[in-house]
């Protein structure tokens, strides 16, 4: 039979789908399917020959809304099999196509409320379903066969993966790794009202204390099938007016900061973890990528005529670092800033209680040094298990020509420590340098990353990495994040995010299940 292709329209599949998207179509899609397929098959007016004929196809479509579902759902898995279905015969499986000489390959499966027929799918790299998927190959394949009756159907479609942020999907995502026990994912302390916009999602469990709320856009309730997570994860009481809940019974997979490490920096995919952080203790910019003004400077303009590189040393980052650093233009000696111009960072501890005399710049475009602007990444990792991160004062970011704001797509924080936290701290009751009471919210424009553990891998006494947000009691001002947050675990105290889409995404992690069909074709 010749092939029929259609192609699909861009508008119809857009490339930043989000993945609550991607699952609320399969899910309507299946459901559509299967009522298509029952009307197909009570048809007076076809021959059952035809009738199940055109079952198979819609059959085969279900079994394409099945893989995309599935790759989205495991879309930080190490392994190509666990990415997405393999090409290969399945055990089990013995059906064999029509003018096929071995069973059909692809991971079998039905549709719900649908017994008359079985599909077969599967990703591979070529449109001939010789090489399984990748994960990064695009265009990528996806196969699906399936059987009604007597009839057989192949059906293939043509998808292109854009290189979509994962801190452009989600403003929060708690991987909550560590199911099984009663540790919440996400927790909101008592006399707090969190206020999240953008996607937020789990793998387990919602906290809310005494007189606190937690209110956000849209939300994904994953790893349902998890008994402890029943009754204990997002409601329709957490959603602002117009917002929508999905469930999933599996588990969202995300990959660890060291997994992002191999892929940052290029490194074998059989480094260890440890091996991982030590390379970017090796390899950093900490003793050429930081600046401060110049004894000359008669401005505080960070340029490259006022600023001169600081000679930083070791991985540790406390006002210790600040003491030797000329002062800040305009302000009697009484102020020193450290500027961090683009590159990567390592920190084996960081501990900035608020002292009205630093401060702390971002300067991904590169004003201080002159040249190419560029991502600012802070890697922070000890081997000490319960070690705590903190920052407690505010940080300033450059902006771009031509912007009113700074983009958080150009400062990454990275953390991994299982079973440690990173506190960002509005800290309560601050004053400047020249004495006066600091009012208003400390906004933390980047993107947060901490995970350690995957589904299933950890216990009581390992709950992941933690990303605890801590504003003020007093009113004062809120931690606010300006960008989005992926950790293991994360506490608000008095604290909100704000999801705020990056415009540049430099070396981010990726989300490969937002995936874009290109083109559809019926190959049999």
């Amino acid at each position: 039979m010749k092939n029929h292709t259609k192609r699909i329209s861009q508008s119809h599949h857009e490339r930043g789908a989000s993945l609550l998207t991607v699952l609320m179509v399969a899910v309507c899609s299946a459901m559509m399917v299967g009522a298509a397929l029952t009307l197909s098959m009570v048809s007076s007016r076809l021959g059952k020959d035809q009738a199940d004929s055109q079952a198979a196809v819609l059959l085969a479509d279900a079994g394409i809304n099945s893989e995309l579902q599935f790759i989205a759902l495991n879309s930080g898995s190490a392994t190509p099999d666990g990415l997405s279905s393999q090409p290969g015969i399945y055990p089990g499986v013995l059906a064999t196509p029509p003018g096929q000489n071995s069973p059909v390959p692809g991971r079998p499966g039905t549709v719900s409320g649908y017994s008359g027929g079985s599909y077969f799918v599967s990703t591979s790299n070529d449109a001939a379903s010789t090489a399984a998927w990748d994960g990064s190959t695009s265009p990528y394949f996806i196969t699906s066969w399936a059987q009604v009756g007597k009839s057989w159907r192949r059906v293939q479609v043509r998808c292109e993966t854009p290189s979509t942020s994962l801190f452009n999907q989600y403003g929060l995502f708690a991987l909550a790794c560590f199911p099984g026990n009663s540790n919440a994912s996400i927790l909101v302390n008592s006399g707090t009202v969190a206020n999240v916009s953008g996607m937020v999602a789990t793998n387990g469990q919602i906290s809310v204390g005494n007189n606190a709320s937690l209110t956000v856009s849209n939300a994904i309730n994953a790893d349902t099938a998890d008994s402890h997570n029943s009754g204990a994860q997002f409601t329709s009481g957490n959603l602002a007016p117009n917002g929508a809940l999905a469930s999933q019974s599996l588990p969202i997979l995300a990959p660890t900061t060291a997994t992002i490490i191999r892929n940052a920096f290029s490194l074998n995919s059989a480094t260890s973890d440890n091996d991982a952080w030590a390379y970017v203790a090796a390899h950093n910019n900490n003793s050429t990528g930081v600046y401060q003004f110049k004894t000359t400077a008669l401005t505080s303009v960070i340029s490259l005529a006022n600023c001169m590189r600081y000679p930083m040393s070791g991985s540790t980052l406390s006002a210790q670092l600040w003491q030797s650093a000329n002062a800040q233009p305009g302000t009697t000696g009484k102020y020193k800033t450290l500027i961090f111009e683009p590159g990567d960072y390592y920190f084996s501890a960081i501990q900035l209680a608020y002292d009205p005399g630093i401060g702390m710049v971002i300067d991904p475009c590169a004003y201080a040094r002159g040249g190419r602007a560029g991502q600012v990444r802070f890697w922070c990792y000890s081997a000490s298990k319960w070690a705590a991160y903190s920052f407690g004062i505010p940080i300033t970011n450059t902006i771009a020509a031509g912007s009113n704001t700074p983009d958080p797509g150009l400062f990454r924080l990275y953390f991994s420590i299982d079973s440690g936290a990173f506190s960002l701290q509005r800290t309560q009751g601050a004053k400047n340098w020249q004495g006066q009471t600091l009012i208003g919210d400390w906004n933390y424009y980047c993107g947060i990353y901490a995970c350690t553990r995957g589904p299933g891998q950890s216990n009581n006494s390992n709950k992941g990495s933690q990303i605890a947000l801590v504003g003020t009691s007093n009113g004062q001002g809120a931690a606010v994040i300006q960008g989005s947050i992926i950790a293991d675990q994360i506490s608000f105290n008095g604290a909100n995010v704000a999801f705020v889409q990056s415009q540049t995404t430099t070396s981010d992690p990726t989300a490969p299940g937002q995936a874009a069909i290109v083109q559809w074709s019926l190959l049999q």
